[in-house]
């Protein structure tokens, strides 16, 4: 999973560290970063007084193309009609996971899920082991022996708090559509979705990828059909 939320890419502009791109701090801020390949940062620029909305807006660009808009109160994802094994894959720089399958593209928001590890049980599976102090002899009268003694050890994966960080990949996601929106650290989908299509259209991967980790039931019932405002 990736990092890149709208603060971590405002710092990322500002010159200061991000624990996304780490890079020394600059003299001046800039209004685009080089991120990898064909892929850029951007600070939305405008002297224009009806966009004044717009001016908290940076935008992830793909060949100019803005995946990925992120302000303070949400994340929006767009293919901009290239939905592209590497339009997903810029997608999943932020906390959210884009997954592909015959059925179409799934958006997996980031939940605390039971740790794989201790099972949410807060117990290492591997516990400690030791030799008791007391000096212990045998009722048949053989060599006296420290008894060994197992204690259970905290689990070091979650913390202690039984939950990682995660993504609930038997529910199947949520379909995916451009413009789709969640919440600007990527765990739940926002409830008013202004992009919201009124029949639902499966996107398909146009090199026709499918090897994503989602099953493609849950897409079976929503082709063509008025997708249910709860799915989302």
């Amino acid at each position: 999973m990736g990092s890149l939320t709208y603060s971590e890419a405002k710092r990322i502009l500002d010159g200061y560290p991000s624990n996304f791109k780490p890079r020394k701090r600059r003299t001046r801020a800039a209004d685009n970063v080089k991120l990898a390949n064909n892929t850029y940062l951007v600070r939305f620029l405008s002297s224009m007084p009806e966009a004044k909305e717009l001016h908290d807006k940076i935008f992830l660009q793909l060949h100019g193309a803005n995946i990925v808009t992120f302000t303070p109160h949400y994340m929006e994802f767009d293919t901009c009609g290239w939905p592209t094994m590497t339009t997903s894959e810029r997608m999943r720089w932020t906390p959210v996971n884009i997954g592909a399958s015959k059925g179409g593209w799934a958006l997996f928001p980031l939940v605390m899920r039971p740790c794989y590890t201790c099972k949410g049980t807060l117990v290492n599976d591997h516990d400690d082991f030791h030799y008791s102090e007391e000096l212990v002899t045998p009722d048949d009268g053989g060599t006296p022996y420290h008894p060994a003694i197992w204690t259970p050890a905290p689990c070091a994966n979650c913390d202690k708090t039984g939950k990682v960080e995660g993504f609930d990949w038997d529910s199947g996601g949520h379909p995916f559509y451009d413009g789709i929106r969640t919440d600007t650290k990527g765990t739940r989908l926002l409830r008013r979705q202004p992009n919201r299509p009124e029949v639902f259209e499966p996107l398909k991967t146009m090199s026709g990828y499918t090897g994503g980790p989602i099953r493609p039931e849950p897409y079976a019932s929503y082709h063509g059909v008025n997708v249910s405002p709860g799915r989302y």
